[in-house]
């Protein structure tokens, strides 16, 4: 049995709320003057019809810098090198990922990401470097990642749940964290909760 070609990122499909994602980023650039009113509607019925993650992802390449791109479709690993690398927003994560930190931080939101499996694998390699993970709550996280002198702080909250909302999935989502590190550091949160306002209160 021949199995199925793995789909690229680029070609997965887009959803509404990714092309208004891409729609909003556009109305801005509009509004500033880095594209003319043609080029505006170009690009926003380029957006309306996009089927792709990919052709989303092309339209607003020149507008903003990789971590406030409104869809990003690119892969490859995530290197923190000396500096700080993150992956935010909407972004495609792969079953595997590789995640190296030497000497810096590398940092992934999963709170908006689309994740391709329920189980994803992150492939850490840390040398006196951290790995931060912010996960939506319910999301399991497990560390298998070895070596001398590494700090674990796990802190993720369980899904509260409320008379007569759904039963959890019948498979939860897990991340996986394997890999080597040497005087590393991983730390993995929920976002905090939003406090509540009260009149009279900002």
């Amino acid at each position: 049995m021949v199995e199925p070609r793995p789909v690229r990122t680029r070609d997965l499909r887009a959803s509404d709320a990714d092309r208004e994602r891409v729609l909003e980023l556009l109305r801005d650039a509009a509004a500033d003057g880095r594209i003319g009113l043609d080029e505006h509607e170009e690009r926003v019925t380029a957006a309306a019809t996009a089927r792709t993650l990919g052709e989303l992802a092309d339209l607003t390449t020149d507008l903003a810098v990789p971590g406030d791109q409104p869809v990003r479709a690119e892969g490859g690993p995530v290197m923190a090198l000396g500096r700080v690398e993150e992956r935010s927003g909407r972004w495609v994560v792969p079953e595997k990922l590789p995640a190296v930190a030497i000497f810096g931080r590398a940092r992934l939101d999963l709170t908006s990401a689309l994740l391709q499996r329920r189980h994803v694998t992150v492939v850490s390699t840390l040398f006196l470097g951290t790995l931060e993970l912010t996960v939506p709550e319910g999301v399991e996280v497990r560390i298998r990642t070895r070596g001398p002198h590494l700090s674990r702080d796990v802190r993720v909250r369980p899904v509260k749940r409320g008379r007569g909302a759904p039963p959890p999935p019948a498979q939860p989502v897990v991340v996986e964290i394997l890999g080597w590190s040497l005087l590393g550091s991983i730390r993995a949160r929920s976002p905090k909760p939003r406090r509540r306002r009260f009149f009279g209160r900002g």
